[in-house]
């Protein structure tokens, strides 16, 4: 996921989705000079691609849709 929003407003979402899905491992990645494109690149892994649709779908439902710039499913 590219989003366009800080890690500190982002971070309790991930909290959250990890707390739901314990099998998922979350990487954010900030990208410090952004201006117009994305603030956050985030990445979910799991060992089944279900487990990692699951946790995307949860994160992004919590999530403003003007917020996600790019999604991409296992």
């Amino acid at each position: 996921l590219l989003l366009r929003m800080g890690e500190g407003s982002l971070a309790p979402h991930l909290e959250a989705v990890l707390a739901e899905h314990p099998g998922v491992v979350i990487g954010s990645y900030p990208d410090l000079g952004a201006k117009e494109h994305f603030q956050v690149k985030v990445t979910l892994e799991a060992d089944e691609a279900a487990i990692v649709t699951a946790a995307i779908e949860a994160l992004v439902s919590r999530l403003p849709a003007e917020r996600i710039l790019l999604r991409r499913d296992p």
